[in-house]
């Protein structure tokens, strides 16, 4: 509901009645789905226990972030080889593939070295921080 109301609420005005709406539902919903996890305590989907660790927390945060980046520069960098350099679709997909085939033997890479050194901790940053090196040379 939350990204309905974000994409309506671009579309049509902010005080549409819908658009109020939706984000007032989205709101008790995340309310009531919280307030069923602390009530399911270890019986929960998410238990509290887990969201509260640290290592949990930052490795979310780490993948939020990290994912992210690598997310937007897949979906904007096509566009901007299309408006600013002025390529054709295809053109604009064959510039794209080193970014996505640097991050695919990254991935399999850094899976490969965790496998085989079984010191994963180290390696998983290691793997991100050559992903980012590797998909940052643009």
């Amino acid at each position: 509901m939350l990204l309905f109301a974000l994409q309506r609420g671009g579309e049509d005005s902010w005080s549409s009645s819908v658009v109020i709406g939706l984000l007032v539902g989205s709101g008790v919903t995340a309310i009531l789905f919280a307030a069923w996890e602390r009530r399911k305590a270890d019986g929960a989907m998410i238990p509290g226990s887990v969201v509260g660790r640290r290592t949990v927390v930052c490795t979310t945060l780490f993948a939020f972030f990290h994912l992210g980046s690598i997310t937007i520069a897949s979906y904007y960098l096509p566009e901007w080889f299309q408006a600013v350099q002025g390529v054709d679709p295809l053109e604009s997909g064959i510039r794209l593939l080193p970014s996505v085939l640097t991050q695919i033997v990254a991935a399999i890479v850094a899976s490969g070295v965790c496998k085989y050194t079984y010191i994963p901790r180290t390696t998983e940053t290691r793997g991100g921080r050559l992903a980012v090196l590797l998909t940052d040379s643009h």
